[in-house]
Protein backbone atom coordinates (compact mmCIF):
# COMPACT_ATOMS: atom_id res chain seq x y z
CA UNK A 1 0.00 0.00 0.00
CA UNK A 2 2.93 2.60 0.90
CA UNK A 3 4.37 2.00 -2.24
CA UNK A 4 0.90 2.14 -4.09
CA UNK A 5 0.41 5.68 -2.69
CA UNK A 6 3.26 7.52 -3.81
CA UNK A 7 1.82 6.92 -7.16
CA UNK A 8 -2.31 7.10 -6.76
CA UNK A 9 -4.68 8.36 -4.57
CA UNK A 10 -5.85 6.21 -1.71
CA UNK A 11 -8.83 5.41 -3.50
CA UNK A 12 -7.51 3.89 -6.29
CA UNK A 13 -4.18 2.26 -4.28
CA UNK A 14 -7.91 0.89 -2.55
CA UNK A 15 -8.67 -0.91 -5.38
CA UNK A 16 -5.51 -2.07 -6.65
CA UNK A 17 -4.76 -3.68 -3.63
CA UNK A 18 -7.73 -5.20 -3.46
CA UNK A 19 -8.02 -6.76 -6.88
CA UNK A 20 -4.08 -7.75 -5.95
CA UNK A 21 -4.64 -9.34 -2.73
CA UNK A 22 -7.93 -11.12 -4.43
CA UNK A 23 -5.69 -12.59 -7.04
CA UNK A 24 -3.28 -13.56 -4.22
CA UNK A 25 -6.01 -16.08 -2.72
CA UNK A 26 -7.23 -17.37 -6.38
CA UNK A 27 -5.55 -20.97 -5.55
CA UNK A 28 -7.28 -21.72 -2.33
CA UNK A 29 -10.62 -20.24 -3.91
CA UNK A 30 -10.37 -22.39 -6.93
CA UNK A 31 -8.24 -25.77 -5.72
CA UNK A 32 -10.05 -25.88 -2.23
CA UNK A 33 -13.68 -26.56 -2.21
CA UNK A 34 -13.92 -26.07 1.75
CA UNK A 35 -13.13 -22.12 1.22
CA UNK A 36 -16.13 -21.84 -1.15
CA UNK A 37 -18.34 -23.58 0.87
CA UNK A 38 -20.22 -25.46 -1.22
CA UNK A 39 -20.53 -22.66 -4.01
CA UNK A 40 -19.48 -22.96 -7.41
CA UNK A 41 -16.05 -21.25 -8.05
CA UNK A 42 -17.88 -19.33 -10.89
CA UNK A 43 -20.75 -17.79 -8.00
CA UNK A 44 -18.12 -17.61 -5.31
CA UNK A 45 -14.96 -15.63 -7.86
CA UNK A 46 -17.03 -12.24 -7.99
CA UNK A 47 -18.75 -12.31 -4.44
CA UNK A 48 -15.10 -13.00 -3.08
CA UNK A 49 -13.47 -10.23 -5.36
CA UNK A 50 -16.01 -7.80 -4.35
CA UNK A 51 -15.65 -8.34 -0.43
CA UNK A 52 -11.28 -8.05 -0.67
CA UNK A 53 -11.97 -5.41 -2.35
CA UNK A 54 -14.40 -3.80 0.03
CA UNK A 55 -12.15 -4.74 2.82
CA UNK A 56 -8.82 -3.27 1.15
CA UNK A 57 -10.88 0.25 1.68
CA UNK A 58 -10.93 -0.04 5.24
CA UNK A 59 -7.61 -1.19 5.64
CA UNK A 60 -6.50 2.28 3.79
CA UNK A 61 -8.21 3.94 5.76
CA UNK A 62 -7.05 2.05 8.90
CA UNK A 63 -3.32 2.66 7.58
CA UNK A 64 -3.96 5.93 6.87
CA UNK A 65 -5.46 6.88 10.27
CA UNK A 66 -3.27 4.99 12.56
CA UNK A 67 -0.45 7.00 10.79
CA UNK A 68 0.79 4.58 8.69
CA UNK A 69 0.52 1.27 10.78
CA UNK A 70 0.91 -2.14 9.62
CA UNK A 71 0.07 -3.81 12.77
CA UNK A 72 -3.51 -2.30 12.32
CA UNK A 73 -4.03 -3.57 9.51
CA UNK A 74 -2.89 -7.14 10.67
CA UNK A 75 -4.72 -7.33 13.73
CA UNK A 76 -7.80 -6.54 11.22
CA UNK A 77 -7.27 -9.12 8.73
CA UNK A 78 -6.99 -11.49 12.11
CA UNK A 79 -10.45 -10.21 13.46
CA UNK A 80 -11.80 -10.20 9.67
CA UNK A 81 -10.61 -14.16 9.23
CA UNK A 82 -12.21 -15.08 12.91
CA UNK A 83 -14.95 -13.17 12.20
CA UNK A 84 -15.80 -15.19 9.41
CA UNK A 85 -14.57 -18.49 11.13
CA UNK A 86 -17.09 -18.15 13.54
CA UNK A 87 -19.78 -17.07 10.97
CA UNK A 88 -19.24 -20.36 9.25
CA UNK A 89 -19.27 -22.23 11.94
CA UNK A 90 -22.94 -20.47 13.48
CA UNK A 91 -24.64 -20.35 10.12
CA UNK A 92 -27.71 -22.38 9.58
CA UNK A 93 -27.09 -22.07 6.03
CA UNK A 94 -26.00 -24.94 4.04
CA UNK A 95 -23.49 -22.97 1.80
CA UNK A 96 -22.02 -19.41 2.21
CA UNK A 97 -23.81 -17.86 -0.41
CA UNK A 98 -26.25 -15.74 1.44
CA UNK A 99 -23.24 -14.70 4.01
CA UNK A 100 -20.77 -13.98 1.40
CA UNK A 101 -23.37 -11.63 -0.77
CA UNK A 102 -24.45 -10.11 2.77
CA UNK A 103 -20.69 -9.50 3.91
CA UNK A 104 -20.16 -8.12 0.57
CA UNK A 105 -23.18 -5.71 0.60
CA UNK A 106 -21.84 -4.32 3.26
CA UNK A 107 -18.62 -3.87 2.94
CA UNK A 108 -19.16 -2.08 -0.47
CA UNK A 109 -21.36 0.16 1.97
CA UNK A 110 -18.51 0.66 4.12
CA UNK A 111 -15.85 1.12 1.15
CA UNK A 112 -18.33 3.94 -0.11
CA UNK A 113 -18.43 5.30 3.16
CA UNK A 114 -14.41 5.09 4.00
CA UNK A 115 -13.66 6.15 -0.02
CA UNK A 116 -15.35 9.48 1.13
CA UNK A 117 -12.90 9.86 3.64
CA UNK A 118 -10.07 8.40 1.89
CA UNK A 119 -10.97 11.42 -0.64
CA UNK A 120 -10.93 13.99 2.01
CA UNK A 121 -7.42 12.43 3.14
CA UNK A 122 -5.79 12.59 -0.02
CA UNK A 123 -5.85 16.03 -0.28
CA UNK A 124 -4.60 16.60 3.33
CA UNK A 125 -1.74 14.03 2.69
CA UNK A 126 -2.66 10.39 3.11
CA UNK A 127 0.05 9.23 1.04
CA UNK A 128 3.72 8.19 1.84
CA UNK A 129 5.89 11.04 3.43
CA UNK A 130 8.08 13.17 0.51
CA UNK A 131 11.56 12.37 0.41
CA UNK A 132 10.82 8.62 2.04
CA UNK A 133 11.06 5.54 -0.11
CA UNK A 134 9.26 2.75 1.43
CA UNK A 135 11.61 0.43 2.92
CA UNK A 136 14.21 3.03 2.99
CA UNK A 137 15.76 3.25 6.22
CA UNK A 138 14.26 5.50 8.99
CA UNK A 139 10.64 4.63 9.92
CA UNK A 140 9.77 2.21 7.38
CA UNK A 141 5.95 0.55 8.49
Amino acid sequence: LQRLLVRFSPVRASLLLGLIWALWHVPIVLFVPAFRGGMSAGAFVPAYVATVCALSFFMTWLYCSSGGSVLAAIMAHAAWNAAVGVQDRLTVIADRRLSLISAAVLLAIIALTVSRSLRSRYSSGCTVQSGAEPGAGGNSR
